[in-house]
């Protein structure tokens, strides 16, 4: 029932917490999709190695990947470039 935590991080942006997080419609719907009983979904490991597998792939899917240092040195320059220009800090008025 790896499927259901797919369309919850398609549509919440992040991964449930618990089951009580995805709604039992949804549930029956991915259910009907891959030919399961939903009584299936209550027995997925939240703990367990799958769980970490899916959430991977899941997070490879919509494009996310570990941070490089080649990351972090864009970051860096994009930060010193915008945060003057961005924000400043208020004024006081004395």
């Amino acid at each position: 029932m790896g499927c259901a935590l797919l369309k919850f991080f398609e549509a919440e942006a992040r991964f449930p917490g618990d089951t009580a997080e995805i709604p039992t419609t949804a549930v029956a719907y991915v259910a009907e999709q891959v030919k399961l009983a939903p009584e299936e979904f209550t027995a997925y490991d939240w703990f367990g190695r799958a769980i970490s597998r899916h959430r991977m792939e899941i997070l490879g899917v919509f494009g996310f990947r570990e941070c490089t240092v080649e990351d972090q040195v864009q970051w860096a320059e994009w930060l010193a470039r915008t945060s003057s220009t961005v924000w400043s800090p208020p004024r006081r008025v004395t």
